[in-house]
């Protein structure tokens, strides 16, 4: 198992501030189809929602967004609780309690976020600069397969 911490603003769709227009929202999850292609090709990767969207939608709102077949691997959402900090690594953090919470800390794990802040220099990250890209695509597909290999250590859970 590989657990996937996915951030849905600048990695999905274009990042628009709350509240939302028409024009935006006819763009959400516009990119979902390509990460769901690549989640389909490894069965073994389970998804986390680390987006922000977990403050406004429930666990089951939010698998709803995405493909009936990937729906079940979506295992829940990082806790809301740490977002008060402004410290780098604060989506690490969060993924590290999730890890904690659910015994899982032996698990490896890849996040895809669009800010590089999110994580510690050590992550598995995907880091999209234009959303989830063909570039991104490819290299969430070499991380996987780097990571089953046994090749890429594991972030430490601290």
């Amino acid at each position: 198992m590989i657990i996937l911490f996915l951030d849905f603003d600048g990695v999905l769709h274009p990042y628009a501030p709350w509240p939302h227009n028409e024009h935006v929202r006819s763009k959400y999850f516009a990119f979902l189809p390509r990460l769901e292609s690549v989640l389909r090709e490894f069965p073994q990767v389970h998804v986390v929602v680390a987006s922000d969207w977990r403050l406004h939608h429930t666990l089951d709102e939010l698998r709803g967004f995405f493909a009936e077949d990937i729906r079940e691997r979506v295992l829940g959402t990082t806790a809301p609780d740490m977002l008060a900090t402004d410290r780098v690594g604060k989506r690490q953090l969060q993924a590290q309690q999730y890890l904690r919470d659910h015994n899982l800390v032996d698990v490896p794990w890849i996040a895809i976020d669009d800010t590089p802040n999110n994580y510690l220099p050590d992550a598995h990250l995907v880091l999209c600069q234009n959303m989830f890209g063909p570039q991104e695509e490819e290299t969430l597909r070499q991380l996987i397969i780097t990571v089953l290999s046994g090749e890429a250590a594991t972030p430490a859970v601290s």
